[in-house]
């Protein structure tokens, strides 16, 4: 008969059969502080499994970035042995997101805010098509989490990141999403310096003005083209 040491390892080492996720993923997945806890008052070994991944190459912290708890990521952090800040980096097989890019897409600021404070490069991670958080921000439509990704970024250089198909996060941009993205250049007192560097972008085949119009955006449309000349009128 095995004893309760031995129940709690097979309980604790089960992974579910389609995902191969453990007791930590399922649990991260909903936000659930408390059984966290509970699970780690239980078993501490159970620290070991903070650094599996599921078969989706997907660790607890990308998990997390589903419900984006902050008091979940504080405890995980402090029951991580070692630096956790490599596994936030980590992008996951289907899309190779990153953490920063699911809390992008889901619109968790708060906890993107702590995950930069943690690991600041993290904004300058790519996925698999070569976008950034801030692309993934600006397409989902996240205006706190733009204004996070960009607290950080003082020359303002994610906005002018190009993906594999040569679009910067200001091509995904909607009305609200490009007056955000006007905002936090102004924010930042760079204006004509930033605008000189986007001059370079506009030049393309597919640029926000462009990519506006074949929308039929006439809002984005307009205020692109007045940004453009307004820039050209500075510069020459």
């Amino acid at each position: 008969m095995e004893n309760d040491g031995e129940a709690l390892n097979k309980i604790f080492s089960f992974k579910t059969a389609r995902n191969q996720k453990n007791i930590l993923h399922k649990l991260a997945d909903i936000g659930e502080k408390d059984r966290l806890e509970a699970v780690f008052s239980i078993h501490p070994d159970v620290a070991k499994l903070l650094k599996e991944d599921c078969i989706r190459k997907k660790n607890v912290f990308h998990y997390l970035a589903e419900q984006g708890s902050k008091e979940c990521y504080t405890l995980l952090v402090e029951k991580f042995p070692g630096d956790h800040t490599a596994l936030l980096t980590k992008g996951e097989k289907e899309d190779g997101m990153t953490v920063a890019h699911l809390l992008a897409r889901n619109g968790h600021g708060p906890l993107l805010k702590e995950i930069i404070a943690d690991c600041p490069g993290i904004i300058e991670a790519t996925d698999s098509h070569g976008n950034i958080p801030l692309h993934t921000a600006v397409q989902y439509d996240r205006l706190r989490c733009i204004s996070e990704l960009l607290a950080t970024d003082y020359k303002l250089k994610t906005m002018l990141v190009t993906n594999e198909r040569k679009k910067t996060p200001f091509h995904y941009s909607n009305l609200r999403t490009f007056k955000e993205l006007q905002e936090q250049v102004k924010k930042k007192k760079h204006t004509d310096e930033y605008m000189k560097m986007l001059l370079d972008k506009i030049y393309d085949n597919r640029n926000p003005v462009t990519d506006a119009a074949r929308s039929g955006n006439v809002e984005v449309f307009l205020v692109s083209l007045y940004g453009t000349i307004l820039s050209l009128y500075k510069t020459y």
